[in-house]
């Protein structure tokens, strides 16, 4: 038996238009169409039998059956075709207004622009990027050189990049001299300093010729005492300065080789030399009458000058043990022993600290962020009494005057007396040395006279303020003998033709027989212990010095005077000849008594060499080893006079950073600001123990031959370490941004006119970081008829009168002016190419050019040689996208520009110009801080010395409670790291399914797609991953990130080297099943700092993070 299915296959065409619309909430898109092509032909055509009219016509109640043709090329068939077709396109545009009506499912970036603008959202134009310009004149070129406000200099592009063009922010004061200020580089050398350095005893002398070899003696003669006899150890031209570096021969001792304490320390120490490496160590005068059992149970703490740590001295029970530590964990000590230096029978000591590094902190110091600066002059802190620097003057009466000085135990190096200054300012060079001024004081003078405008600067710059040195070396260019020193032996008792060879007597030169071996020849010249007989007649002058070295090691140093030499003949000990006699001081005798019971034996004679012809070598000066560092507590020493260098001024310190352990040829450069600037003399500082409670007495001694030179202290601490002959300072520094200046006629106002607009003929207009909600500020400024109007936010806060106008950026970038209709804001008067604008067309991603990229002058200043930036520039954002204008709108209405609770800090930080994510979070220390994680728009780098950073972090504050704590940080990334197989359809290929599964996971997890602290799930990879054309399914054999940071117990935390980056990636591979979840934290605290938020990426320029492989 037949029956009728129920299933509806043989029903045929129904009618299925107008379809019901339903949409659940979060769809990306709404459906909105009643029908597509299908649904309206099956329908019409459905209706052709069933069409059933309430009055019947002519052709009955149902006028279509007779139409029983279904065929496409009937014309009734067509015609409803067409109609199916026109309904179609007008359902499709009926869903596609519907959408571009809601912010959320809108597509066109024309529509959010609109919706937006109804709450009175502008998108964010972009945000210009800003640097740091170092100009260079002409070294010929001859006073200050103005460089207005708005000069122009142009980036020289890479491959694929177009140049950029940057103006100048202020006017700039340069100078030739200030083109690359030079520290320091050597100084004069004292007696401490050749005998005391890290490396041992040594002498700079001047050129590379000295003739010097190893083993020849040198005298040093510190002030007036008698110099010293030493050997040099080693001689080391350097060319390149034009010096040579001798070294002395002196004992070392390694500490493994110290058996014993006692061989090198005992309890007649009396200076004590402190060296942390740096090469600036502190001197310590130990007192005899401390308690050595006190010390022992109490300890010394002494100061070191170079690092301001603290010592402790810790002597053993027997007074002989020294432990000298400033941290029980440094390794590799060295202790060189120096005897018999410039103090008869003292032992000194230095003791030098090193410890081991490893790669760990050269990843931390390249990754070290720069010191914050003063954001411009206007905020640095300023000191009055820092400004004008009183100035201590040389006290004649100190030692005698320029003749003398205080010379102390320092051979002749002065000291100073600090007074008040009373001499006449004009005068003052020529009677008095000045030690120290500040430069606000000669613009006081110069202000006072104007003669010293032109001349107290080449005064104060080549004025000798200390006397030359008291340190000479002497080269002993000669050598001579006794005479006599290769007489032949003598023939005595003669017998049967026979006679014998005997030595000479000293007081017998004649060989003439005595009635004993003792006695004398009366009459006869011969060597006396203070009078010495040459071999020659040697040329020797009055001033000069000998040194009259014994074969016991004993050595006599005598200078010479007009009463110390005699030329003569002599004839003695079978010679004959010119003999050159000097006379000794008495108490100097160089043999023993000729005479009497016991004489000097005549092999003294013969063993005895005479050092001559003393040569007084020039001394360089010594060069400064130490890096560059610091500059706000401490000076930064100028290698001269600087005049006019101002308290205020940027300056960029460049340089090969010297605080990365184990490489070396790694450039840095910082930006810092002069806080004050002094011209001054560099002084020696020497500490003394001032007794058994551990006081200090301090005493100061300037370097000999030294002229006055700048030093500078900086507004914050340099955050890196330079060696010090790579650093270039670069102070003709200026603001510069992205931009460049456009002046154009809008054209002419029209009174009848209403809302009259005007369209910028070059774009995309320029906005600069600004401390204000919106982060930017405009740089068009509109004039009519010579007189400015303002831009205002909306017309309808403006009066009938008011001078204003508005700003609309379309979807091409093309920006109009558009002003008010008479009741909101003023008309335009009437009047012929009457509307100017002036303002700057650039902005966006490309400003964020590269260190020294920006070398090419537009403008060209008096004087101007060249231009270059030190440091990169950042800050430069593009205009917001569709998407970003879609998330942030609505935010705009959230936070009000007012910040009361946390949200509202992320809202706030959310729309900020050049913000692409923001996450604030309160956090609970000590005290309660309000923590903002921040990313820049598309990632764009973010310094924290950028304007985009240090304005954000400002509005924060401004906008926010000012009692608030908060901190600011950039993001840290997580890298996500994916390996997977994945089978495609056998009628697709691999080399096209491949690109299009890394499109689409690079878009899912690229940056605009993920949030800041949104964990990975595994899942949505695999789903990413499945809906790609072609894939039938995918197996993911690892997954996991990668940090950028972690934690580290003395950095906090640091970036990771790249052999822990490899265990991590190597840690991933070796799973057995891939994680189901990738953990991404917000900030928090860890190890007592703040960690930022991180955001998961996977990364486009890396592709073997995302490993890709079909499975055979």
């Amino acid at each position: 038996m037949n029956t009728i299915s129920s299933c509806g296959c043989c029903s045929g065409i129904s009618v299925s238009v107008p379809a019901a619309i339903e949409n659940r909430p979060g769809l990306p898109a709404l459906h909105y169409r009643i029908g597509d092509y299908h649904g309206f032909l099956e329908s019409a055509l459905a209706r052709l039998s069933t069409l059933n009219l309430a009055e019947p016509g002519e052709a009955g109640r149902y006028p279509l059956q007779a139409l029983t043709s279904r065929q496409p090329d009937d014309f009734s068939i067509a015609l409803l075709q067409a109609w199916a077709s026109l309904a179609e396109v007008l359902s499709f545009y009926q869903e596609r207004i519907a959408n571009e009506g809601y912010l959320r499912t809108a597509t066109e970036r024309r529509s959010v622009l609109e919706l937006a603008r109804l709450i009175g959202y502008q998108p964010r134009p972009g945000v210009a990027a800003s640097v740091f310009l170092a100009y260079g004149l002409d070294d010929k070129f001859e006073g200050p050189s103005l460089i207005a406000k708005g000069a122009k200099v142009q980036s020289l592009p890479a491959p694929g990049e177009s140049p950029q063009t940057f103006e100048t922010s202020d006017d700039l004061e340069a100078r030739a001299a200030w083109n690359t200020l030079k520290p320091r580089l050597s100084r004069p050398q004292t007696s401490l300093s050749m005998f005391f350095d890290p490396g041992g005893p040594r002498v700079y002398l001047k050129g590379i010729s000295t003739k010097l070899n190893v083993d020849d003696p040198l005298l040093i003669q510190i002030g007036g005492n008698e110099p010293a006899l030493l050997r040099v150890g080693e001689v080391l031209p350097e060319p390149e300065h034009d010096r040579t570096l001798v070294r002395l021969q002196i004992g070392v001792t390694p500490i493994a080789a110290v058996l014993n304490w006692q061989d090198v320390l005992n309890d007649q120490y009396a200076l004590l030399l402190l060296d942390d490496g740096s090469g600036q160590p502190g001197f310590f005068d130990f007192r005899f009458d401390v308690d050595i059992e006190q010390v022992e149970a109490d300890g010394l703490t002494l100061y070191s000058l170079a690092d301001g740590g603290a010592w402790l001295l810790q002597i053993g029970a027997e007074g002989h043990q020294i432990v000298l530590s400033r941290n029980s964990r440094q390794l590799g000590y060295a202790v060189k022993s120096v005897d018999g230096i410039g103090a008869t029978g003292l032992s000194y000591l230095r003791i030098s600290l090193e410890g081991l590094q490893d790669y760990r902190q050269i990843i931390a110091g390249l990754t070290q962020s720069p010191s914050l600066q003063p954001r411009n002059q206007a905020t640095l802190t300023r000191n009055l009494a820092g400004q004008f620097f009183a100035a201590p003057l040389l006290d004649p009466s100190a030692g005698g005057g320029a003749g003398g000085g205080d010379t102390g135990g320092n051979g002749g190096e002065l000291r100073f007396r600090a007074r008040p200054l009373t001499v006449d300012v004009a005068a003052r060079y020529a009677t008095q040395g000045l030690n120290a001024v500040a430069d606000a004081n000669n613009a006081i003078a110069k202000r006072f006279s104007p003669a010293l405008r032109t001349h107290l600067a080449a005064a104060t710059a080549n004025t000798r303020i200390t006397l030359d040195g008291p340190v000479t070396v002497y080269a002993l260019r000669g050598k001579a003998s006794p005479f006599g020193h290769n007489a032949q032996l003598r023939q005595t008792d003669f017998a049967n033709g026979n006679y014998t060879l005997r030595e000479w007597q000293i007081a017998n030169p004649y060989n003439t027989p005595t009635t004993s071996n003792t006695g004398s020849v009366t009459g006869a010249v011969f060597h006396q212990p203070t009078t010495l007989y040459l071999d020659a007649d040697y040329p020797l002058t009055t001033g000069g010095w000998i040194v009259i070295a014994k074969a016991n090691g004993s050595e006599i140093v005598v200078r010479l005077d007009k009463d110390t030499l005699q030329h003569r003949s002599l004839a003695a000990y079978g010679l004959s000849g010119k003999s050159l006699a000097v006379s000794l001081p008495s108490d100097k005798a160089w043999i023993g008594e000729p005479t009497g019971n016991n004489p000097e034996p005549f092999a003294t004679v013969r063993t005895t060499t005479v050092h001559i012809q003393s040569e007084a070598l020039a001394l360089a000066e010594e060069p400064i080893s130490t890096p560059v560092c610091g500059g706000d507590s401490e000076l930064l020493e100028l290698d001269r006079y600087h005049e006019d260098l101002q308290a205020g001024r940027w300056v960029i310190v460049s340089g090969e950073r010297a605080d990365l352990p184990g490489t070396s040829g790694v450039r840095f450069s910082e930006l810092a600001m002069l806080s004050s600037v002094r011209q001054d003399l560099y002084r020696q500082t020497y500490y003394s123990l001032a007794g058994r409670d551990g006081g200090v007495d301090k005493l100061e001694y300037s370097l000999p031959g030294d002229r006055i030179h700048s030093f500078v202290k900086l507004a914050k601490p340099l955050a890196y370490c330079f060696k010090r002959d790579t650093v270039k300072i670069y102070a003709n520094v200026v603001k510069a941004s992205h931009g460049e200046t456009r002046k154009e006629v809008l054209g002419s106002g029209n009174g009848a006119q209403a809302l009259q607009r005007f369209t910028l003929k070059q774009s995309p207009l320029t906005f600069v970081a600004a401390n204000n909600p919106a982060g930017i500020d405009s740089t068009l400024t509109v004039s009519v008829n010579g007189v400015q109007w303002r831009e205002v936010a909306a017309l309808n806060g403006l009066s009938s009168t008011g001078r204003g106008f508005v700003t609309q950026t379309d979807d091409d970038g093309k920006t109009s002016v558009i002003f008010g209709d008479g009741a909101h804001g003023a008309r335009l008067p009437s009047g012929v190419e009457n509307i100017q604008a002036v303002y700057r067309s650039g902005i966006g991603k490309g400003g964020n050019v590269k260190a020294e990229q920006i070398n090419l002058l537009l403008s060209r200043p008096l004087g101007v040689r060249d231009v270059i930036n030190p440091l990169r520039a950042s800050g430069g954002a593009d205009p917001e996208s569709r998407d970003q204008a879609r998330i942030n709108a609505p935010l705009t209405l959230a936070a009000l520009d007012r910040l009361v609770s946390v949200r509202d800090y992320q809202d706030f930080s959310r729309t900020y110009a050049g913000i692409g994510k923001a996450y604030a979070v309160e956090l609970s220390g000590r005290r309660q801080i309000v923590h903002v994680t921040v990313a820049g728009a598309e990632d764009i780098p973010i310094d924290e010395t950028s304007d985009l950073f240090l304005n954000l972090r400002q509005a924060l504050h401004d906008y926010g409670d000012p009692f608030q704590p908060l901190q600011l940080a950039v993001r840290e990334l997580l890298l996500i790291v994916v390996s997977a197989t994945v089978r495609i359809a056998p009628d697709y290929r691999w080399e096209n399914v491949e690109p299009a599964l890394r499109a689409a996971l690079l878009e899912a997890f690229g940056f605009e797609r993920r949030e800041l602290g949104q964990s990975v799930c595994l899942s949505e990879i695999i789903s990413a991953m499945q809906g790609v054309a072609g894939v039938v399914y995918v197996d993911v054999d690892a997954f996991g990130g990668v940090p950028e940071k972690i934690p580290d117990a003395a950095a906090g935390r640091r970036l990771q080297t790249p052999a822990e980056i490899a265990e991590a990636v190597q840690a991933i591979a070796a799973q057995t099943q891939p994680a189901q979840h990738l953990a991404v934290n917000l900030a928090k605290f860890e190890n007592g700092a703040i960690r930022p938020a991180q955001i998961a990426v996977l990364a486009a320029e890396i592709p073997e993070t995302l490993s890709l492989n079909p499975i055979l």
